[in-house]
């Protein structure tokens, strides 16, 4: 194959133009043309102050010689090739065509595209009769006349790669219309947008679609957002991650190249032409090897200068290929389209990928400054349900169920901050429908269960912080609907669980990680949760079957099968609710009655008798609660339409009265401390994705949302 940087650039003139390319100028020929073509727009003032001679301006256009002070074409395609194309070994060669400028406007009324593919025979043969050079030995031939002959057009021509463009395109177009025309004879077909509305149009283009309509892609160089150039009249803008690669231009080695597994990554792009910063120029998004046995979509970050400083703003782009790499022509690029319909996303920006469960990328923040756009990508699936737990160290662990069943797990990497960027499975085959997790007796974490098969299960740290032991079934005959986990008296592991039966039931280890055996507490329930009371006695709480808010109290610390008789917690009916403690080491529930609406309720000292429920919130829907590093609680709860509410206590069981709205929303929560005592909140959104927001330095100042 002939080097893709060797291209003859024929500059011809009819045998009846005078003009000797070597001594007329650019201006010159303005002045010649514009009484014959009044008013025409093609003739701007540009023109008039070029005293380059003709030849010298193709020279500056398409080698060296203009590559150290021009946006020329050299210049273009070493950045959009990301240096394999540098066009260091193109000719500029004038030729005199054995044909008559009269001959040719006939023709070209006549028939224009046989008149075209005609005048490129013309250059060719000129080519080698004049130069005694072979076409054959260039990878590609520019034809271009110093004379308006309406010619712009790339791709194949005679049996090989070609433009064919006149002079007014050297000096009004630039690398906006080169670029593009010269791509075709690379092999780049028009860019086209995967936008929601058929009429998508933005630089309101005359050609009909969907070609031309990603105008922050040169290859939509008819309605693109090109600028001016002072030398050639535009440039820009640049070509987008896919079509580089479909030529094999992108330097893979500057692209996150994504595990073909779940992960949620945040990563730092640079701009994708600009090879001298260092850092990732694109990433990749699955579904897997969706094209040429590579994933689907590519990310990038433009920045408003250099090629691209004609774009309405920086941003970041989303592309995918119709087509496979390497093939010539007939492959187009589709920009994507946020939540907001931004196929220019900046910070805030969401992009889901059509189908499930799908690719994520979430602009976080752009600095142009820096030349740099942090964006987070994920792929995740749904998930259904979530646990958290502090390790000894201090480091946050979460364990979640993906919609597929799958538990998995992260966790920080680093006490008060920094998330693994994998989500691994806890036992290749293990799967789950509700999980409960604690740090236990020992100090180890602890994950109990349902299983798929409504099993119980459990798995735990063979040493603090350490790895895991592998799943392990409680008991052959226990199978339940939801678990609770707490630890006893004497550092053991206590269950209680709602059974298949709807039955309320209790297991709890022997020292030695064995199970004692299932014990009836005999009522029927729909949630269960549980505590650890001042004096070490485990408190249970539940929801009866008729929906009444219940609690029972073991009768010492140490026995699981001997418990206080139920007792109606205020003969109030619940949905949901929370259990906590504060420095104070009182139990307070905070529930949601049957009524919507958030009430609280505390023991009038350690260890002993609820108090009179009052009302903390006109809504709720669901509840997370926690103590806070000042010994108080505080409070996450949703309304009725899945939005985060804020509250605080203002001292022991007494709390504030306005609560504060979050911008986000939640399906599911947990509310956990940081080693440092900062809370952090981790919760199922209602997208079923995970997200986690945290306080910072001040009391009631909190990050904002990120997701996982």
């Amino acid at each position: 194959m002939v080097d893709q940087n060797r291209w003859a650039v024929l500059v011809c003139r009819y045998k009846d133009d005078t003009n000797d390319p070597n001594t007329t100028t650019i201006a010159e020929l303005a002045a010649q043309w514009r009484p014959n073509y009044p008013g025409v727009d093609w003739l701007g003032p540009n023109w008039d102050t070029n005293t380059h001679t003709i030849l010298d301006h193709y020279q500056r256009l398409f080698t060296a010689t203009g590559r150290a002070t021009t946006n020329n074409m050299p210049n273009f395609y070493t950045a959009m090739s990301h240096g394999n194309v540098v066009l260091d070994r193109t000719v500029v060669l004038p030729c005199l065509i054995d044909y008559t400028s009269a001959q040719a406007a006939i023709d070209d009324q006549a028939n224009s595209g046989k008149f075209q593919t005609d005048n490129f025979h013309r250059a060719k043969v000129a080519l080698q009769q004049q130069w005694g050079l072979d076409p054959r030995d260039f990878y590609a031939l520019i034809v271009s006349f110093q004379f308006p002959d309406w010619g712009s057009q790339g791709g194949n021509y005679d049996g090989g790669p070609g433009v064919y463009m006149d002079v007014r395109y050297t000096v009004n177009n630039g690398s906006k219309r080169w670029g593009h025309e010269m791509g075709h004879a690379f092999g780049l077909d028009h860019s086209r947008a995967d936008a929601n509305d058929p009429g998508f149009n933005p630089v309101n283009c005359r050609s009909p679609g969907p070609d031309y309509r990603d105008p922050w892609d040169a290859m939509s160089a008819e309605c693109c957002y090109g600028d001016f150039d002072p030398d050639y009249g535009a440039k820009g803008p640049g070509f987008n991650a896919w079509n580089m690669r479909s030529r094999r231009w992108l330097d893979e080695t500057r692209v996150w190249h994504c595990p073909d597994e779940v992960f949620s990554k945040t990563l730092t792009l640079r701009p994708l032409h600009r090879r001298d910063l260092p850092g990732f120029l694109a990433a990749e998004l699955p579904p897997m090897k969706a094209t040429s046995g590579l994933p689907k979509y590519l990310v990038e970050f433009r920045l408003k200068a250099d090629w691209d400083s004609g774009l309405p703003r920086s941003c970041v782009q989303i592309h995918r290929l119709d087509g496979s790499v390497g093939q010539f022509m007939g492959t187009h690029s589709y920009v994507q389209f946020s939540l907001k319909n931004n196929p220019d996303m900046t910070a805030g920006d969401i992009f889901v990928a059509p189908g499930g469960p799908s690719p994520i990328v979430r602009v976080l923040s752009i600095d142009e400054a820096q030349a740099s756009a942090v964006v987070r990508l994920s792929h995740l699936p749904d998930f259904i349900d979530l646990a958290a737990a502090a390790n000894l160290d201090g480091r946050i662990e979460v364990s979640v169920i993906a919609a597929d069943a799958a538990l998995r797990h992260f966790w920080q990497t680093a006490p008060n901050g920094g998330w693994t960027e994998q989500f691994p499975r806890l036992g290749a085959g293990n799967t789950a429908k509700s999980v409960a997790m604690i740090r236990n007796g020992a100090n180890q974490l602890e994950i109990v269960y349902v299983g798929t098969d409504d099993h119980i299960y459990h798995n735990w740290q063979t040493v603090p912080n350490g790895n895991w032991s592998g799943e392990k079934i409680v008991n052959k005959g226990d199978q339940a609907k939801q678990v609770a986990v707490a630890s006893d008296a004497n550092g053991n592991t206590l269950i209680a669980y709602r059974g298949t039966n709807d039955k309320l039931y209790v297991n709890a280890q022997s020292g030695d990680k064995s199970w004692k055996g299932e014990h009836l507490i005999g009522t029927a329930v729909r949630r269960v949760g549980l505590a650890s009371n001042a004096d070490h006695r485990l408190e249970l709480c539940f929801i009866r079957a008729d929906g009444q808010l219940c609690h029972r109290r073991q009768a010492q610390g140490n026995d699981y099968e001997t418990w206080q008789q139920p007792e109606t917690l205020f003969g109030d009916a619940a949905q949901t609710f929370g259990l906590a403690a504060g420095n104070d080491r009182r139990l307070e529930i905070l529930y949601v009655d049957a009524g919507n609406r958030l009430k609280h309720s505390f023991q009038t000292q350690p260890a002993g008798a609820w108090g009179v429920p009052e009302i903390v919130a006109p809504f709720a829907k669901i509840v997370a609660v926690s103590k806070n590093r000042a010994g108080l609680l505080e409070l996450f709860f949703t309304d009725q339409s899945d939005v985060i509410w804020h509250l605080r206590q203002t001292a022991p069981q007494r709390w504030e009265r306005a609560a504060r709205r979050f911008a986000a929303s939640a399906l599911q929560m947990s509310l956990i401390q940081n080693q440092d005592g900062r809370l952090e909140l981790i919760y199922r959104g209602a997208d079923q994705q995970l997200y986690h927001d945290w306080e910072v330095a001040a009391p009631n100042s909190w990050h904002g949302e990120l997701p996982f």
